[in-house]
This record gives C-alpha cells, sequence and structure tokens, in this order.
C-alpha cells in the first residue's frame, strides 16, 4: 500500500512526500528482513536440533531436488554419518548449504549438485560441488564479492570456518 502511495505522490508531482514515503517504507523493509532472518534461524536451528545434522541436509537436499529437478547426492563416510557439531555451528552450515544450492539455482544451470563432508587437514570439511556454467571468481562485482557469497563467508567466520570458492565459466 505505501508502494501505491508513493506512486500517487510521484505522479502528483509531490517528490519531497514520495521521498519520505519511500524512507519510511524501506525501513519497514528491514525491520521485515530482520523479522523473516531472525525466524529463519529459529526454524533452522529446531530442524537440525529434531533430526540431527545430517539429516536435516538430507531433508532439505530431498526437498530441493523435488522442488527444482536438480539432482543432489550427500556423499559422507560412514565414519562422519553420525557426527555432531555445537548446535550454532550445525545451523551456520545447513545455512551455508541452503545459501549455495539458492545460487547454484539462481545462476549455475546445473543439473547435478553434490555436498561433501570428510575430515581435512586439522579440520572437517563441506564442500558443495555442482556442474554448472562455473564464474570466474577473480571477476565478482566492485565489492569484491557476490551477495550470497558474502553472507556464507559471514556465516562461517562465526564459527571461524572460512569459504573457499574454486570455479571457472
Amino acid at each position: 500500500m505505501q508502494a501505491q502511495l508513493v506512486s500517487g505522490l510521484l505522479e502528483a508531482g509531490q517528490a519531497g512526500q514520495a521521498h519520505a514515503q519511500l524512507q519510511i517504507l524501506a525501513e519497514a523493509a528491514r525491520t521485515a528482513q530482520v523479522d523473516v532472518r531472525g525466524e529463519i534461524s529459529r526454524l533452522s536451528r529446531a530442524r537440525v536440533q529434531e533430526k540431527g545434522f545430517l539429516d536435516a541436509i538430507r531433508d532439505f537436499m530431498e526437498t530441493f531436488q523435488r522442488t527444482y529437478e536438480i539432482n543432489t547426492e550427500l556423499a559422507v563416510s560412514a565414519a562422519h554419518e553420525k557426527i555432531s557439531f555445537s548446535p550454532g555451528v550445525e545451523v551456520q552450515m545447513l545455512r551455508i548449504v541452503q545459501e549455495a544450492f539458492t545460487n547454484i539455482r539462481k545462476h549455475a544451470g546445473a543439473t547435478d549438485v553434490r555436498v561433501s563432508l570428510k575430515r581435512g587437514t586439522g579440520c572437517m570439511e563441506l564442500s558443495i560441488k555442482d556442474n554448472g556454467v562455473g564464474f570466474d571468481p577473480h571477476n565478482l562485482p566492485a565489492s569484491g564479492r557476490s551477495f550470497g557469497l558474502g553472507i556464507m563467508a559471514a556465516r562461517a567466520e562465526e564459527f571461524r570456518g572460512r569459504v573457499k570458492v574454486n570455479s571457472a565459466p
């Protein structure tokens, strides 16, 4: 309704009032975004606590595959099948997987996505690979990171993790 009001004000030549209404609309959008992010975080935490970390990822991947008709595979060794991390780390890792899949769906044109979890040197490595068109990681927007990659990196930093991108067109 506020957007319609702004449109009417602009048509009536009342740019000052339209600008003021846009400020109100922008603040409402920011507040809604914070609320939605908080709710998504709570839902993710509940899903991980209810099902366990790997089962929450499996459920997400199965739903993604059904919804977008992109084949998914989760590769985890038997030794890691019962792995768990702190609840905060598990939620952030699930959200990183979700963000990566969103990027794949929107930009990659992929037909297959593989997620693997394995022990690295002094760490656990969560790897997400797709067969999409790829991109040049050295030729990103002026900010140096895409929005989605920035979100994933920020989430990883919360638990002293890091995001490494290997891609080429």
